[in-house]
């Protein structure tokens, strides 16, 4: 997901400078990438560790029948 966003926006900043470039497209392909980093990671970060802390705790309690 970011990665992939970030090598486009990457290549959107280049192309900017090109005549005849979709100017639109591409400022929007950057502020998409921008948008993820700075609203989507920061929150997949926390959710991950509350998820993974949550699966380790709910199977410390499950009985291996359970499982």
């Amino acid at each position: 997901g970011g990665a992939i966003l970030a090598k486009g926006a990457a290549a959107a900043q280049s192309l900017l400078a090109q005549p005849g470039s979709d100017r639109g497209f591409l400022q929007a392909r950057t502020a998409q990438a921008r948008f993820y980093a700075q609203a989507i990671l920061p929150e997949a970060n926390s959710i991950a560790s509350a998820i993974t802390t949550g699966a380790a705790a709910a199977t410390l309690d499950a009985t291996d029948e359970a499982l």
